[in-house]
């Protein structure tokens, strides 16, 4: 009998997560005392030329404001 399909996964998945795990890990796994603070500018600079995908973010109307 197969696995229902809401609980397959397909490998690429799994790989993207085990990727996302890793780097999250390491990204929290850094002293406290080595963060520093950022501007808006500074992270889009940084991130301007790197392979980082982007996610659209919903915009709330003013009437849900």
């Amino acid at each position: 009998m197969s696995e229902p399909t809401e609980h397959r996964k397909e490998p690429v998945e799994d790989e993207a997560l085990d990727q996302l795990k890793s780097e999250l890990r390491h990204a929290f796994s850094a002293p406290e005392h080595s963060y520093r603070m950022l501007t808006a500018a500074e992270v889009i600079g940084r991130n301007a030329g790197s392979k980082a995908k982007a996610y659209p973010v919903p915009i709330e109307s003013e009437q849900e404001l």
